[in-house]
C-alpha cells in the first residue's frame, strides 16, 4: 500500500512509501459509511477508517494531493479493489469526516455556524494539505468568534458561558488558570483602590464620592465572582450612580485602561505568543 506517514499532525504526507506502523496494522480497519464511493479511485486510510473517494476531487482542492497523485505507482504496488491505499499517519479520522463534509456537503449551507470541533478539524487539515479556500473560511469564522481586538470582543453578543463545559478537562484547567492570572494582574475594579485617588482632584463632593466608592468595594467583596465577570464587560452605570461627574470620568478612564492593558497581555496568560506573532501565524 502507498503509505504517506507524517511525524507530526501539521506536516505534509510523504510521497515515498513506508512500512505500515505496527499500531495501525494491528487495528481493525473499517470502511467509512458515508465516504466510500464505488467509483472512487483512491483509498485514504486515517487511523482505522478508510475513505474511498476520487483523486480528482482531492487534487482540485489540494496541491499537496495533486503533486502526490502525479507520481507513478510502483509496478509491484498492492491495490485494494484496484485502488491504491494512502496512509495518512498523524491525521484524525474525525477531522477527515469534517473535511469531507465540507467538500461533499449534503445540503446547501449559507452562513451556517459550525461547531468548534468541526471548524478546528477542517482548519488543521486545510493547513496541512494546503486547501487555501477552506483555511481562509475557517480563519474568517474564528476571527469573527474570537477577535483580536478589545473593541470587537466587546461588541460580540453575550452567550451562555456554560459552553466551557464542552472543553476537555485539560483545556478547562488551562482556561481557569489563565483567568486567575488575569485577575491577579488586572482586577477590573482597580479604580476602587484608595491609592487611585477617588475622590479625584476635581471632585465636588469628596465625602459622598468616597462613601460611594466604599459601597461598591463592599458589594464586590461580598460577590467576588462579579469581579471576574466584569474583566472585559462594559462599565456598569450602577457603580457610578452616586459619584460626581469628575469622579465618574476618572473611574471609567481607569476601568478602560485596565481592560486594555489586560487585553494586550491576554495571550501570555494562556501560554501563547503575543498578538503580533499570532496575527503573523494567521497568514502562514
Amino acid at each position: 500500500m502507498a503509505d504517506a506517514p507524517v511525524s507530526q499532525s501539521n506536516e505534509r504526507p510523504s510521497k515515498r512509501a513506508r512500512p505500515i506502523p505496527e499500531s495501525d496494522a494491528d487495528a481493525p480497519v473499517q470502511r467509512s459509511n458515508t465516504y466510500w464511493f464505488d467509483d472512487g479511485n483512491v483509498i485514504l486510510q486515517v487511523e482505522s477508517t478508510q475513505f474511498r473517494i476520487s483523486k480528482g476531487v482531492l487534487a482540485m482542492h489540494s496541491p499537496v494531493f495533486r503533486d502526490m497523485f502525479s507520481l507513478p505507482l510502483p509496478s509491484n504496488e498492492p491495490l485494494v479493489e484496484n485502488c491504491p491505499v494512502v496512509l495518512l499517519a498523524g491525521d484524525r479520522s474525525e477531522d477527515w469526516l469534517y473535511l469531507l463534509d465540507a467538500i461533499f456537503p449534503a445540503e446547501y449551507r449559507v452562513e451556517e455556524k459550525p461547531a468548534f470541533a468541526e471548524l478546528a478539524g477542517v482548519l488543521r487539515l486545510s493547513k496541512k494539505y494546503d486547501i487555501d479556500a477552506f483555511r481562509r473560511g475557517c480563519l474568517r469564522r474564528l476571527k469573527a468568534e474570537y477577535p483580536d481586538s478589545l473593541a470587537e470582543h466587546s461588541a460580540l453578543p453575550k452567550e451562555v458561558e456554560a459552553a466551557l463545559s464542552t472543553l476537555r478537562a485539560e483545556d478547562r484547567a488551562a482556561c481557569v488558570l489563565g483567568h486567575l492570572k488575569m485577575i491577579a494582574a488586572y482586577t477590573p475594579h482597580r479604580w476602587l483602590k484608595p491609592e487611585i485617588h477617588i475622590p479625584c482632584a476635581d471632585c465636588v463632593q469628596s465625602d459622598e464620592c468616597d462613601s460611594a466608592r466604599q459601597d461598591v468595594l463592599l458589594k464586590q467583596a461580598i460577590a467576588p465572582l462579579s469581579i471576574i465577570g466584569a474583566l472585559f464587560d462594559e462599565w456598569d452605570d450602577d457603580w457610578s450612580e452616586d459619584l460626581c461627574e469628575a469622579c465618574t470620568r476618572r473611574a471609567k478612564q481607569i476601568f478602560k485602561e485596565t481592560q486594555e492593558a489586560c487585553w494586550a497581555k491576554l495571550p501570555s496568560y494562556f501560554g501563547l505568543p503575543d498578538w503580533d506573532e499570532l496575527r503573523r501565524l494567521d497568514i502562514e
